[in-house]
């Protein structure tokens, strides 16, 4: 299934991959799982904490900083600038 996230940004669920104009990004599996959560979330406010328990349930303390960097690493890959549409 194929998701429009905008007018020129494409979201395959089935191959985890962003497509933006002619170009395809694979994402992480981390990514992956962040950006179904997100999905899933939508129009909702989702604590920090939320999301680190979702990507990380082992392991919480010290992940405040990976979760930004996997943020901007999907932004980068997505050309967002404020939320999922």
């Amino acid at each position: 299934m194929v998701i429009a996230l905008s007018p020129v940004c494409r979201y395959d669920r089935e191959r985890q991959m962003i497509h933006r104009g002619n170009r395809n990004y694979a994402l992480t599996d981390i990514q992956y799982h962040l950006l179904e959560y997100l999905l899933s979330h939508k129009d909702v406010v989702v604590p920090h904490a939320a999301i680190i328990n979702i990507l990380w349930p082992e392991k919480r303390l010290g992940k405040k900083e990976c979760l930004r960097v996997v943020v901007m690493r999907l932004r980068k890959k997505s050309k967002w600038i404020s939320r999922i549409q």
